[in-house]
């Protein structure tokens, strides 16, 4: 989760820092456009976007792995890459079990 989105969840209930308000006035001037969407649309949309988000990260995860693993190979350096790899397709294989539906985004 990104530091913004932390902040904004737990000012929810509070003031809200000085260093969100440029993130907060984006927010507010998109307000009218998100009004007009369905409800369901709207949730649609907020899922579409966190799979996208999951998914990229995952994939820069994976890269970095990758080249991590190539550096080390080249280097001749043992290194136990098991446990980052294994949490690695555990985590690609939930996105694998989406419903249908979610794969709409087109980004797999």
């Amino acid at each position: 989760m990104l530091p913004e989105s932390r902040a904004v969840h737990q000012a929810l209930g509070g003031e809200m820092p000085a260093w969100l308000e440029e993130h907060a006035e984006r927010a507010r001037r998109e307000l009218p456009m998100v009004r007009l969407l369905p409800s369901d649309r709207l949730r649609a949309d907020v899922d579409d976007t966190v799979l996208a988000i999951r998914t990229r990260r995952l994939d820069h995860e994976r890269k970095a792995l990758s080249d991590e693993l190539r550096t080390q190979a080249d280097g001749g350096a043992a290194h136990d890459f098991a446990r980052p790899l294994s949490q690695l397709a555990h985590r690609m294989g939930e996105l694998d079990q989406l419903p249908p539906e979610r794969e709409r985004l087109g980004t797999r």
